[in-house]
Order: C-alpha cells, then structure tokens, then sequence
C-alpha cells in the first residue's frame, strides 16, 4: 500500500456535524429535550465480535463515541466547582467562509479584555454566539480521525474479522535461532520460560503469506509485564539492526550522540554562507534531511518501535525503566536507546522531561546558537526595544516644543512651562526661528527612527520566523531519528501523526514514503484502552511487516466510560478482550513476583483459576512485623460498627466512612509504635474506591501524624493505583449498610461499583508484604465474590471483628506477654455454621464456672450484644489469661483449659467448650 495514499487526509463532516448539532444546554441537563433528541440513541448497536467491513465498523462505533463524548461534556459540567466561575471574554472574527454545510469562522480573542485571566487550554469547552471553531482539539477529533481512516490501517483484516485469523496451528513458539547467541544466552538466564514463549512470539518472524501479526500478552499482577516488554523491544530493534556493523547510539541517551552529530560537523560549510544562525542552523538541518534520505536509499536503516499506553502514569513509568535500565543489545549488555518523550507537557512526569521533545528541541537550539555565534553578531543591530524607548523621547520632545510654538505665537497666552522639559534645552529665550529649527530636526530624527524601527520589527519577525521553521525542522528530525518514541494512545495522533504524514507526503520515492513510520507498535495496558482509541497508534505502523503487542489483562480494570448508554452497548470492551473472546490467542504470564503467597492465595484461586503461581523467592518473602498478631501479610478486619455516608466530592455523589478511616489510622499508629523502622516513606499506601472517602483518609492521617508523615504515606483511588505497588497496603472498602436494611442482604447492586470484580483484583494484587483489608463484612457478603473472600479468609483464621474503640485490637495484643503466631480470630454472624472446638475441664475449673450463676453470664468485651471482639483464647501454659467482663469482674482460665466467648444475636454467654454452638444471624 502506498503511504501516500494512507495518509490522505480523511474526510470529518460526518463527526462535525453531530458534534456542531450537540445542544450543550439539553447535554448538560440545563434545558429540556425534545422527543425528537430522546430518541437518538435508537442508532446504538452493540459491539459485535466480528465485523464484515469497514464501513459497518465505522457504522456501530461512530454513535458510541459520540455518545461517550457527551457523556464527558455531563461529567464536566457537574464536577465544576459551584465557585468557579464561568470565563467571559471576547473574540474578534476575522472571516466567516461557507464551505459545503458548515461556516467556517476565524477568530481571535482579545487580548486586552483577557488580561489578568487564564489562557485557553486544551480540551476547554468555548461557548459562542455562533457554532464552535472547526478546529476545536478535543480527543474526540482524533479518535474520528483514526476511526475514519480505519480502511487504511495495516491490521484492519484481523480487527475487522479475528476469527479468520484464529485458524491453523498456534503452538506456543520459543524459538531465537536470529538472535545473537550472547543476547539469546542473556534472555535465557533473566527470564521464565513463558515470558520467554512471549518475546519469542513478538519478535519472531512473520507467518507465511502475512503482511502483519497480532501478538496478546496477558499480564496478571507482578508477572514481570514490563520487564518483558523491554526485553521485547530490545528483540525488535536488535533483529532490525542485524545487518548494520555500529550500533547507531552507543551508550548514550542524548540527542547530540546521534546521526545528528556527524551531520552538524559535516555541514558546517553550509552554516558559514548563511547570514544569521537561524539561517546556518536551517540549512544545516535541510542538508541533514538530505543525507538522511540518501543514507536510506542506500543502506539498511534502523528499526523504529512505538511504545503506548491509555494513561500517562504507564507511558512515563515505561520511559523510565528503559531511561534507567536501558535495552538488550546484540552482545547481551544494556545500553541507553536514543528514546523520545512526546505529549502534553503539563501531563509529562517531571522525571520524563529530559527525554520530552520539547526539551530535546531546545537543547539542539542551543546548540545551534552556540555554533553559529557570529553569525548572530554580525547580524545584531538596535533593538526593538530601545528604538522604541528613543521613538517616545522624541515625540515627546516634539509635542513640547509645539506647545511652545503654539504659545509664542498666541500674544494673549501665558508661557506655561513643563517640568518634564528637557534638561539640556533652555527653552526661556527660544524664538520662534530657533523652535521651528529643533521640530525640524526632531522630525527628521523621527523619521529615521521609524525608519530603523520599520528594519528591526521585520528583522524581527524574519528571526521569528526562521526559529519557528527551525524548531519544527529540529522537531521533526528528532522524532525521525528516535529508535524509540513514548506516547498516550491520544498523544500518537498529535505532533507524531503530523510529522509522519508530512514526511509521507514530501517524499517523491514510494520506497521511502514509509521510512519515518514505525516497525512494531507496543501497547501497554491494552485492556483497559477503548477500541477507538487503540486505532490512533495502528495508523502509524509501516504497510508491510508491521507488529503489533499489544500487553494487558482484561481481568483487571477496563476502559473508563461515562455513558452508562454506551456501556449498554459494549463500548467499554477493549479491542484486546474482543480479539481474546473471538479465539485469537493470548499469551499469559503465570509466575507473579509481587506478592506474599498469604496475600496472591485468593487471587489466584479466584480470578485465575489457580494459574497464578508464586515465583521462586515468594515463600521466604516475610517481613519482621509479620511474626506480630493483627500485622501479618493478609487480614480482613471487619468494622461491624463502620456505616457508610453519602458524600460529594468535585460536584459528584460518593461515599465514606468515617469507622474505616479511624480504624485505618490506629492500624498505622500501632504499626508505627511498634516497627518505627518499617514505618518509612514510599512504603505504606492507602486506598478506596471512593474519592470522598480518599479525602476523609487524606484529613484523618494528617491529623494523626502530621503532613510530613502524610507526604510519605501513598493514598490514592483503586482506579487510580492500577499498575502501582506498595510493600503495606491498606484497603478501605467503604460500603456498610444499616443493619436493618433486610433488602441489602441479598443484592450486589447495593454496593455499588465495589462489586465490580476487576475492581476488586485490582485492590488485592497492589501488596508486596502485607494487605489489611477494612470493610463490613455483613454488606460485602451480599457480593458473591466479596463472600467468597471472607468466607476464603474465615476458613484461613484472618479474620478480625472488631468496633469502636479500634485500639482495642492492639491494646490485648500488648498485655500478652508471650505470642506466637497467629490467633485464632472468629468475625461474628457468618452464613455458616461454625463449630468451636472441644477441650478438656477439669473439676476445679467446672466448679468455678458452675458458681457464678446466670448473674455472671453477661456481656463480654465491653460490647453487649453488638460487641464484635470476639476472641477465642489459647492454651497458657506458663501464665492465666485474664477476660474483663462488661462489669468489669476478672474470670480466670488456668492453664489446659479455653474459655470460648459465643455471640448470639440476642446475647453472649459463656458457655461449655465441649457444647457445639450455632451461630443465627
């Protein structure tokens, strides 16, 4: 396929005209809809797993993505601060054209009126008297760009029809028979075999009769995804370097260690003849192209891999692991690739801005300035500013003396003296002859100064524009040379896609109209991309032999869409799970290297069906607070008295609880008395599914400990942890419904997206040592998969039930002087039957208890019949443990026996160890 013809500009109006026809008051609920505007959603079609064309793909996804952007404008609109103010200016129109069903309008806002106010930043939603500009960047744009386009993009057979593809013999493959053998030896020793099956099947060569492969990479929590994405890129450009004998960047990150150096020094000819270093530095950049280009036609060029994800917390966490660690070369040793950071600067990670293109061109600018110094001097003259400066003296001169002209010739006048007049002028005795003399001279002097001024403003605006020309040259060259680009799914459809399709088109061979796209496009956290946006990088990659891995797990959180309409219709599926559910197939890493066996044990038994095996090293991954009880590596306290709250948080509904977040604070406060040498910054994390409960963990931690504390202790939304690790986590569910809200018992709806089970195995998965997990236990068993868990974590003993006042939990643990191992902690009215376990009395003892009579049967624990500290009390064998009742007498348990605490849901007694107890709810 000619790039040429790929690149063709695709025809909008059909996204512009829906969009230009939104009514945004009706979007955003300020206006009542027709019946007509109700019904609109009638052209929605769920999303099939197989599509017989393009057009039927553009058809079904078109309407959704219109529905998902209005959704946005919704959201906007109400998590819009009640005391922000709408901001006002005004525009200046400078043509408004008809071109076929649109006026086009040109405009620009006026400066002066938007004084003191903030600029206008992307994505901003502009109300006008009249349609929005055409031009407007929301992603929206670029998502319909890719859409339309979708005919052109090299894998459009399979996205179209996956099942055709899912034919034939697909054995895992682990074959690098054309790799060297040092990076083949390096491979073998670094990673397991089926992280090595999948770098095998992402850089293996391509089946016969293909012009493209499809690699699915499933990657559960701590399976070592990223490692094995830069083992992956380091296999494709190695395999696309194989006939070149130098490695193009040896060791180095910077721009100035690449074919860019070489290129400067060759052409420094070319910058002597030119007049200013502007000019040098052009010419020097086009006779830089020039070899390029000629360098390409003559001899292999190096690979180019694109590297993605939906969010820019993956894309930066990415560049930084190949920034820090760098790539496999042939010879089995890392190096540093020439990589580029492209996007948005405010979103770019501060760590990700040496490698920025923005910061890139700047250096090179730099650079330039510095080689052609005189040639800036040479053509240095006067500044702007200060004929300006000299221009106001001089009008004010000569608006002087014509007032003193005017006087002197007005017999009736007084002189009336400036103060501001010239000090080297006696203006007292000037006649009329002299006066006329100095305006003649002031006014030729004007003259050459506007004249001057006149040269400098378009010397000016020449250096202007020669430096803009030649940072988009600069700009250009940087993204053609990069062995490696990062950038969101969004960000490839900006400044790459521009330059890209520009290159394309000035080429006049089509054997080099491809030359600046991309060989392979990697795609992290493919699951949880919608299928449009996953389109945007697919346009950039080369017609043949193009590679795309895309690496995910659409066990964990999916795409982010607002329209619950949209979501209706499937538009939240990513293009990864719809090519997994049509049969492609789909690599998945099984060892995880994150998490303590105690805490992977139900994540892999539950959402992976046991397929999730701990590494090597996981079964001595123990940390010292572990031995301490109520601190090991996995816990379920159950808050009983804990009660959710309808919050509002950035204009939007949530939920808190104000019990989980005190709990949550006296875990940390004991954790921190006891092991203060564990309690270090970047090692704790908090978080909730609930924004308005992150702000009330957020206040309660920072009045517990104080804000230098809080900065070191990580807290955050579920949503907003994916990807992330912690060593000790805590996970505060928030959802606790009333007691007597019977019809909360046996539905999930009730705890809102907390039942969400890819949720769910995103909070499980974040710890490396230790997760305490907070929450109701009788609400979040009207979840199965919520009952599962407890009932998971009841059969284990890692349960503990407990209510205000929440140090209590500790407060036991301390007066025991000798403990060892893990209590055995009951949580209070489970579904099951629990049986208590029998053990011998001996006649003292029995007689002991008979006397205390019914009067002694009372209320343990300080709870009544609410309480939720129920403790099972071990065998003693130096000490007796004491058990303060609620009237606050001391019964004693002497060594061979158990005392046994029964809660019923009418009162707790104590009862014979020996008796089988039942427990109602």
């Amino acid at each position: 396929m000619d790039g040429r013809k790929r690149f063709k500009a695709p025809s909008l109006d059909d996204w512009f005209r829906p969009i230009l026809e939104i009514d945004y008051f009706v979007t955003v609920g300020l206006a009542s809809a027709s019946e007509e505007e109700n019904q609109s959603t009638g052209i929605l079609k769920e999303v099939p797993v197989c599509f017989q064309s393009p057009n039927e793909y553009m058809t079904i996804f078109r309407p959704l993505v219109l529905e998902e952007f209005k959704a946005q404008l919704r959201s906007s609109f109400l998590e819009m601060d009640s005391s922000e103010e709408m901001f006002c200016g005004s525009l200046s129109v400078l043509s408004v054209e008809r071109i076929d069903d649109f006026h086009v309008v040109r405009c620009v806002h006026d400066d002066t009126n938007l004084s003191g106010s903030r600029s206008f930043y992307e994505n901003d939603l502009i109300l006008l008297t009249r349609q929005p500009l055409q031009n407007s960047s929301h992603d929206v744009h670029l998502v319909g760009k890719a859409l339309s386009s979708i005919k052109d993009i090299p894998l459009v057979p399979i996205i179209l029809n996956p099942i055709n593809f899912t034919l034939g013999n697909h054995e895992p493959r682990k074959n690098f028979i054309k790799l060297s053998q040092s990076l083949q030896k390096t491979l073998n020793s670094s990673f397991n075999d089926i992280q090595l099956q999948a770098i095998s099947a992402s850089i293996g060569p391509l089946d016969l009769g293909k012009d493209f492969d499809l690699t699915l990479i499933q990657g559960p929590p701590g399976t070592g995804k990223t490692r094995t994405i830069i083992a992956i890129v380091s296999g494709l450009l190695t395999l696309s370097q194989a006939n070149d004998t130098i490695r193009p960047f040896n060791g180095s990150l910077s721009p100035s260690n690449t074919l860019y150096a070489s290129a400067k020094r060759q052409m420094s000819h070319s910058a002597a003849v030119a007049g200013a270093w502007q000019d040098a530095a052009l010419a020097r950049q086009l006779n830089k192209d020039e070899e390029t280009i000629s360098k390409s036609i003559g001899g292999s060029r190096k690979g180019r891999v694109l590297i993605c994800a939906q969010s820019n917390a993956a894309v930066d966490e990415l560049e930084s692991r190949i920034s820090r660690e760098g790539l496999y070369g042939s010879d089995g040793v890392m190096y540093k690739p020439f990589l580029v950071r492209v996007g948005n600067a405010k979103t770019v990670h501060p760590n990700s801005l040496p490698f920025f293109i923005n910061t890139l061109v700047e250096q090179r600018l730099a650079e330039e300035r510095m080689h052609t110094g005189e040639a800036s001097d040479d053509a240095s003259g006067e500044t702007t500013t200060a004929l300006r400066s000299s221009l106001e003296k001089l009008v004010d001169n000569i608006r002087f003396y014509e007032a003193k002209r005017a006087n002197l010739r007005d017999e009736n006048s007084k002189l009336l003296l400036d103060p501001d007049a010239p000090e080297e002028d006696d203006t007292g005795d000037l006649s009329d002859t002299e006066i006329e003399a100095k305006l003649r001279k002031l006014y030729q002097d004007k003259k050459a100064v506007y004249i001057n001024l006149s040269r400098a403003q378009a010397r000016d605006k020449k250096a202007n524009e020669e430096s803009r020309a030649l940072k988009h040259n600069l700009r250009k060259s940087i993204l053609r040379e990069a062995e490696i680009v990062v950038a969101t799914l969004s960000g490839c459809g900006g400044d790459l896609y521009g330059v890209c399709s520009e290159s394309i088109s000035s080429h006049k061979f089509s054997n080099l109209s491809e030359s600046t796209l991309f060989d392979a496009v990697v795609i992290d956290e493919a699951a949880q991309a919608l299928e449009p946006a996953t389109l945007i990088p697919l346009q950039l990659l080369k017609s043949r032999g193009a590679k795309c891995i895309m690496v995910g797990d659409p066990k964990q959180l999916p795409a982010t869409v607002l329209s619950n309409i949209a979501s209706k219709y499937l538009y939240q599926c990513s293009m990864f799970e719809r090519l997994q559910r049509a049969g492609h197939p789909v690599i998945m890493l099984t060892k995880q290297y994150r998490m303590h066996p105690e805490i992977s044990h139900f994540p892999s038994l539950h959402f992976y069906n046991s397929q999730l095996l701990n590494g090597d090293e996981m079964s001595s991954k123990a940390a010292p607070f572990h031995k301490t009880e109520s601190l090991g590596p996995y816990l379920f306290f159950d808050i009983i008295d804990g009660q959710e709250l309808n919050g509002k948080n950035s204009g939007a509904l949530s939920l808190y609880n104000e019990c989980e977040a005190d709990a949550a604070v006296e875990i940390l406060r004991f954790f921190r008395k006891s092991y203060p040498s564990e309690f270090i910054g970047g090692r704790i994390g908090i978080i909730t599914p609930y924004k308005c409960q992150l702000s009330l963990l957020r206040s309660r931690v920072s009045s517990a400990f104080g804000s230098s504390v809080m900065a070191e202790i990580e807290l955050n939304t579920v949503d907003g942890f994916q990807g992330r690790e912690v060593d000790i986590l805590l996970l505060s569910t928030v959802r606790a419904a009333k007691p007597c809200s019977a019809s909360s018992r046996n539905s999930s709806s009730n705890i809102g997206f907390v039942a969400d089970v890819r949720r769910m195995n995103v909070s499980l998965t974040r710890a490396k040592h230790s997760l305490w997990i907070l929450g109701n236990a009788r609400t979040l068993q009207t979840n199965d998969n919520w009952s599962a868990l407890i009932r998971d974590a009841e059969e284990r003993n890692l349960i503990v039930s407990t209510k205000r006042p929440y140090d209590s939990i500790f407060k036991s643990i301390l007066e025991k002087d000798s403990v060892s191992g893990y209590s055995h902690l009951h949580s209070r009215k489970l579904k099951h039957t629990k049986k208590v376990r029998e053990v011998s009395r001996d006649a003292e003892q029995r007689h002991k208890y008979a006397n205390i009579g019914n009067d002694r049967k009372r209320k343990f624990l300080g709870g009544g019949a609410d309480s939720g500290n129920l403790y099972s009390a071990s065998k003693d064998t130096d000490k007796t443990n004491k058990f303060r009742a609620s009237n606050g007498r001391e019964f004693t348990a002497k060594k061979g026996r158990e005392l046994v605490v029964v809660e019923s849901s009418v009162k707790r007694t104590v009862k014979d160890a020996k008796t089988t107890v039942t427990e109602n709810r």
